[in-house]
């Protein structure tokens, strides 16, 4: 007996067997294990007040991403009403239509969550908001909270700003969200969510109009804030012309460490996937509070598909030189 079990304990496949089971469990027992999550950015062009088509655009762009099994999919700020809206927004019915849409985007929504931009009223208070969708229904929001008011814009005409960071739980992984402005102040919420927040994934939704250079001023950024936040930064820009303003896309995945993942092509209507390799911060510890503000957080009942996702394809991200990206906003403005 004791040489079959000295046999028994040299045996490479028995060695084999014993690796594998310990790698199971591994893989249901660590929740700091990197996890393959894969997002959707979709770079969409809007027409304002035009409900009836932007559904329809939304719409297929959730069928996409289905069959590429995305566990999020993203799309940019205000996207339901077209941006910017400005005085339709005062209009009571144009509001109920914005209402509408978004509860028929949620009754298409099945195993994958959904982000999107749409106007938010409460009570006499409207915000520029991004809900948060699953199967079915609205499980969520965040309420925009810095208001851009200089340039072209005039949103605290509008809009009512936020004050609670916002950030949800899905597959492991904690997803703090940002729209647009919130971003660009290097202490703003996005700050707040990744460090005291812990945040693994920071997702943008942004409405940011081109002109020369902007592109490249706002992929640095981003990488910077990448960086300094410690988290995978997803940040999805309109694309389309709207009276005098212009959106250019170029929407960015980024890595922790600022690397590109993938990016969008500018003044280009199209869908964007990347896989990261997420890792969670959290140790099961409760989130922290903001300056004396409790993080808003929902929690998602969701398990990450991780077997047979169908590969990304490939997409060619073209580089303009400063005359053709001039050329590029032109022709769209002109076109839209």
């Amino acid at each position: 007996m004791s040489g079959n079990k000295k046999v028994k304990n040299k045996s490479p496949l028995l060695k084999k067997a014993k690796s594998l089971i310990q790698r199971k469990k591994l893989l249901i027992n660590v929740p700091s294990l990197k996890l393959n999550f894969r997002v959707a950015l979709s770079q969409m062009n809007a027409v304002v007040g035009d409900f009836r088509y932007n559904i329809e655009r939304i719409e297929n762009c959730i069928m996409e991403a289905t069959k590429f099994k995305a566990d999020l999919i993203v799309f940019p700020e205000l996207i339901l009403t077209g941006y910017p809206p400005e005085d339709l927004l005062l209009k009571n019915d144009f509001i109920e239509a914005n209402n509408k849409a978004l509860k028929h985007i949620s009754s298409v929504v099945k195993k994958m969550v959904v982000v999107i931009g749409y106007a938010e009223k409460v009570k006499m208070n409207l915000y520029n908001s991004a809900a948060i969708i699953y199967e079915g229904r609205v499980i969520g929001n965040y309420r925009k909270m810095i208001l851009p008011n200089y340039g072209v814009f005039d949103e605290k005409r509008y809009f009512t700003e936020g004050h609670e960071p916002t950030c949800f739980s899905m597959n492991g992984l904690t997803i703090g969200l940002t729209i647009c402005e919130d971003i660009w102040d290097a202490s703003g919420p996005g700050k707040k969510i990744c460090t005291e927040g812990q945040a693994d994934i920071l997702v943008n939704i942004s409405a940011s109009p081109y002109f020369k250079g902007r592109g490249k001023t706002r992929e640095d950024m981003i990488r910077e804030r990448a960086r300094k936040y410690k988290a995978h930064l997803v940040y999805t820009n309109l694309v389309g012309g709207q009276d005098e303003l212009v959106f250019d896309g170029h929407s960015l995945v980024v890595d922790p460490d600022g690397t590109i993942v993938t990016k969008g092509n500018s003044f280009k209507e199209e869908m964007i996937y990347a896989d990261l390799k997420a890792k969670s911060k959290l140790k099961k510890q409760k989130l922290n509070k903001i300056s004396g503000i409790p993080i808003k957080k929902y929690y998602i009942s969701t398990s990450l598909s991780v077997s047979n996702k169908p590969s990304i394809l490939s997409r060619k991200i073209s580089k303009l030189g400063a005359t053709e990206e001039i050329f590029k906003a032109l022709v769209l403005g002109t076109q839209d």
